[in-house]
């Protein structure tokens, strides 16, 4: 189980993320998306989405539950202890109720809390070892990611045709289907081979395999750094965002796997907050009713260059005639 952030607003368009330009600003909108799967791919959770506002307005007064989705919220939309620990009991209930008994992998996030649990072990990766003993990190989030901007691409150039000009505006929960969407296309061989890439492919379910388990994730880093791992997949998915964002006109097209990852987008922990920070936005978990976001006032339409000239033009003309001398 790992979590990710997502930014599920965000352009190809290097210009925009990189000036304020006039009637454009690079969209931050994000929520955090917790992603469990087996060893062999047969067995996908669905997503745990954590938002910003309680009952967003997209929702239509209907619950998360009711919409298909688990979904929670708190002023950060990141992943809590409390938040964690409900979801692990609620996990734990369920694999007891079909008399399973499953080791999790974690890494060592401050949100990562424990509780005691009947048919789960929880084992915590070693320090600063995520990103090559993860499964996760090794390549299950970024393939779901790059199905999720091809969707969006594909979304976007449909709308350019149809005439739309805020090509890049979503609401959350369009989003929420298109990323259960991209989950379910993600596949048990792909799943498989990340977990195999992290060195977790064989049956983790017995106790006594647990002191193996963690001999062979005492492995230095380095000693995962030069495997090379081709994923075909991935290829042919960048190449087709790639082929809609040349198709989009983009003015300045930032590096597919700039976009498909986007800085900024991977933080979904507690691990920055301070002590006050952390009081604050735990005493506003589940109080904000909707997003404030959809509630701003859109901007005025901004005129053309053309509608522009035009009008400089009539302007000449009026002082013309009210200074004829200067005609």
């Amino acid at each position: 189980m790992d979590e990710t952030g997502l930014f599920y607003e965000y352009a190809p368009d290097r210009t925009i993320a990189q000036y304020q330009l006039e009637g454009l600003k690079m969209s931050k909108k994000r929520f955090t998306i917790a992603f469990t799967a087996n060893a062999d791919g047969s067995h996908k959770l669905e997503h745990f989405f954590i938002g910003h506002a309680k009952q967003p307005r997209c929702f239509k007064k209907k619950t998360a539950s009711q919409l298909g989705f688990l979904y929670r919220n708190n002023k950060k939309a990141w992943m809590t202890g409390m938040l964690f620990q409900k979801w692990l009991k609620n996990f734990d209930a369920k694999m007891k109720e079909a008399n399973r008994s499953i080791l999790l992998l974690l890494d060592n996030a401050s949100g990562h809390i424990s509780v005691e649990l009947e048919n789960i072990v929880v084992l915590l990766l070693p320090p600063n070892t995520t990103s090559k003993l993860q499964p996760m990190d090794a390549g299950i989030i970024a393939a779901f990611k790059g199905r999720y901007r091809r969707l969006y691409i594909q979304r976007t150039i449909d709308i350019e045709e149809a005439g739309v000009t805020d090509l890049y505006k979503l609401n959350q929960l369009t989003t929420m289907d298109w990323a259960k969407a991209a989950w379910n296309e993600i596949t048990p061989v792909t799943i498989h081979n990340c977990f195999r890439h992290a060195k977790v492919s064989r049956p983790l379910h017995t106790i006594s395999h647990l002191d193996h388990v963690m001999n062979a994730l005492q492995v230095a880093p380095e000693a995962h750094e030069n495997e090379d791992v081709t994923d075909v997949e991935a290829d042919a998915i960048e190449h087709e965002i790639a082929a809609g964002i040349q198709a989009m006109c983009v003015a300045a097209p930032m590096p597919v796997r700039d976009f498909i990852n986007p800085a900024g987008e991977e933080e979904s922990s507690l691990e920055d907050l301070t002590d006050e920070e952390l009081v604050q936005m735990l005493s506003n978990e589940s109080t904000e009713e909707e997003d404030p976001e959809e509630d701003q006032v859109t901007d005025p339409p901004q005129k053309t260059t053309k509608e522009k000239l035009s009008y400089l033009t009539e302007v000449i003309k009026l002082l013309s005639l009210s200074n004829p001398s200067h005609a």
